[in-house]
């Protein structure tokens, strides 16, 4: 529709929203691993096969026996781990358990800001349709003509009965 400036501005917003999802996801993943190897030097955590569950109640007990006397107290009994080298933590300190928790939370609040940046993609899309549609119909308008139009027109209504008539139509 002959504007440039428009479609530039679309373009850049949605190479930004990109990158920064691209970003927001690569710094997320590294803050993870960073809070994974932490535990995993400090608490002698196995990394394998282990939930985001597994991972967050690490952060809130000293050991795997705290936590496993805590849920058999609350008698939960369906989240108990089996009290073994693969599930088995320590944590070396109070304030090594403390700081991992914080990195934690940390990575997960920003992997949570990746909905704002797929949420800008969405909004430009749409913007972007939405903008279109708008110079679309203005450039149209700018060329449609004013006209009129006649015509003849027939119909049947009852086997016997027809009609014939005349339509104007004016165009803007």
């Amino acid at each position: 529709m002959g504007r440039n400036g428009s479609a530039s501005v679309f373009a850049a917003a949605e190479v930004l929203g990109w990158l920064g999802l691209i970003a927001n996801n690569s710094y997320s993943s590294f803050l993870t691993s960073e809070y994974k190897t932490y535990a995993v030097q400090h608490a002698s955590v196995q990394r394998k096969n282990k939930d985001s569950r597994f991972w967050s109640d690490i952060g809130k007990f000293d050991d795997i026996y705290a936590y496993n006397a805590k849920r058999q107290q609350q008698r939960d009994f369906a989240v108990l781990y089996e009290e073994n080298n693969e599930n088995y933590w320590k944590w070396d300190s109070f304030d090594n358990r403390y700081k991992y928790d914080s990195k934690r939370l940390h990575a997960n609040d920003i992997d949570g800001k990746k909905v704002y940046y797929q949420l800008a993609v969405v909004v430009n899309h749409l913007a972007s349709a939405i903008h279109a549609l708008y110079l679309a119909r203005k450039h149209n308008k700018g060329i449609q003509q004013s006209s009129w139009d006649m015509r003849l027109d027939t119909y049947g209504f009852q086997t016997n009965n027809r009609y014939a008539g005349i339509g104007l139509v004016k165009r803007f």
